[in-house]
């Protein structure tokens, strides 16, 4: 079809639809017109605006074959339109919305083409259609464009705040004729109320859960994202004990000041918490090296002792995370245990939201987690055990992504996994990670930087 069909065409239809309902409405109301002077004033204001357009139209496009370049003639009829509506609230056809974004659509046609664009050139226009997708699949509007075939391309959109932003900044020159093809296919009829639409050629019928994976996976391939992330934004908790003591020899957590700088750096909920374990993962390893540091007392070390620290090493990574807690929770935190601070911080969760207990027993049954990990039990019974299994479970489902387990990620987060993580989980790791190194501590702290392999 000829690039001046395609931008008349629909939008020609449209205004003819307007007439004849205009018509037909007067026919039907013509009594209660003709006896209230507002009515009979705004009823012939506003079809006297709509013969205007349509002589505009057949002038712009018969005689002179060009497009309306002129988009005041958009904006005013729709105040003319907007204002007869506003006393026939009754009038059938509702094209206030649909109306605007389409001449937002034109008018970036107007602008974008080229003064010497052949309008009576063909384009290739089978086939396409607007699809209601029926739900945001993807978190912005999106195109993805192939200059040597329009069959190709795609345009995903939704009507709303960031729709001419969008049209300002992503739809460029090269895009015209999608643009044609866009205004020819809107339906002005349609409120476009839902969520997200979907412009392409497709021959044969596909249907939407087959359709959506295909477009999610053509935006990753353009590299643009569907879904923003959960983002945690908090600074960290700072512990109670946080004055450094010059004395100490601070230089041995050189390696995690490098860690805890790319968690600083992180601004998603789900890596922010893969850091944290990271350094907690560091520090159940060292731990068992401080441990043997402290039983040899200064002693020589032997080859059985290398043994022992291998056979600990070698222990699997849920015993080691466990041990390593336990003995955390031992420790003391500005005058109570830190198991004590945990199961006030746990009980707390409901008063941040009591809407959320169930959900949370519902998320730790889905980690695998026996009938003892439930809310309300855990006020009294969480340990530093109970608190390390949840931990590492948490980490194993935002790491794999197995059948077998369930998978925690940003796009899809339940909002049980968002409160629990971000008001118990990070805040609390936080809290230990700063104490275990600000404070001198017998669990990550080494006595010297030697182990003495004989005597001197």
């Amino acid at each position: 079809m000829r690039r001046i069909d395609l931008f008349y065409q629909n939008f020609n239809n449209c205004v003819k639809n307007i007439s004849q309902e205009l018509d037909n409405y007067y026919t039907a109301h013509s009594d209660q017109i003709e006896l209230s002077e507002t009515k009979s004033e705004k009823y012939a204001s506003f079809n006297t605006d709509l013969g205007k357009l349509q002589e505009y139209i057949i002038e712009s496009r018969d005689t002179r074959n060009e497009l309306i370049e002129d988009c005041t003639k958009f904006s005013d009829f729709l105040d003319s339109y907007k204002s007869f509506i506003g006393i026939f609230n009754d009038f059938p056809i509702k094209i206030e919305n649909t109306f605007y974004y389409w001449s937002v659509v034109a008018e970036r046609l107007n602008k974008l083409k080229e003064p010497d664009i052949d309008l009576n050139g063909e384009i290739i226009n089978t086939h396409f259609k607007i699809i209601d997708l029926n739900s945001k699949i993807i978190d912005s509007n999106f195109i993805h464009f192939e200059q040597t075939d329009n069959s190709k391309c795609l345009l995903i959109f939704s009507l709303d705040a960031n729709f001419e932003n969008f049209l300002l900044n992503e739809i460029q020159s090269a895009h015209v004729d999608i643009l044609f093809i866009w205004l020819d296919q809107f339906d002005f009829i349609n409120s476009y109320s839902a969520t997200q639409y979907v412009l392409l050629c497709l021959e044969d019928a596909i249907e939407l859960k087959d359709l959506k994976p295909i477009l999610k996976l053509q935006v990753l391939l353009n590299g643009k994202e569907i879904k923003s992330l959960e983002k945690y934004n908090h600074p960290p908790f700072a512990p109670h004990f946080r004055s450094f003591n010059f004395s100490e020899k601070y230089v041995q957590f050189e390696s995690i000041a490098s860690v805890l700088n790319e968690y600083n750096n992180q601004k998603y909920l789900l890596d922010k918490y893969l850091k944290l374990y990271h350094i907690i993962e560091n520090f159940m390893y060292k731990h068992k090296v401080c441990t043997l540091q402290r039983e040899k007392a200064g002693s020589s070390l032997h080859i059985r002792d290398f043994q022992t620290l291998y056979d600990r090493f070698s222990s699997n990574e849920n015993n080691c995370i466990q041990e390593f807690f336990i003995e955390v929770m031992k420790l003391d935190y500005n005058g109570n245990k830190i198991i004590e601070i945990i199961k006030s911080e746990w009980s707390n969760l409901e008063v941040i939201d009591a809407t959320n207990s169930s959900k949370i027993d519902v998320l730790l049954s889905s980690l695998g987690l026996s009938k003892n990990y439930k809310y309300e039990p855990l006020k009294s019974n969480i340990d530093g055990n109970m608190f390390a299994i949840m931990v590492y479970k948490i980490r194993n489902s935002i790491v794999h992504n197995k059948d077998s387990e369930l998978h925690l990620e940003s796009t899809n987060l339940p909002s049980s996994a968002k409160f629990l993580i971000e008001k118990f989980f990070i805040p609390n790791l936080e809290k230990i990670v700063f104490h275990l190194i600000i404070n001198r501590n017998d669990i990550v702290w080494y006595e010297n930087n030697l182990l003495q392999l004989y005597e001197v």
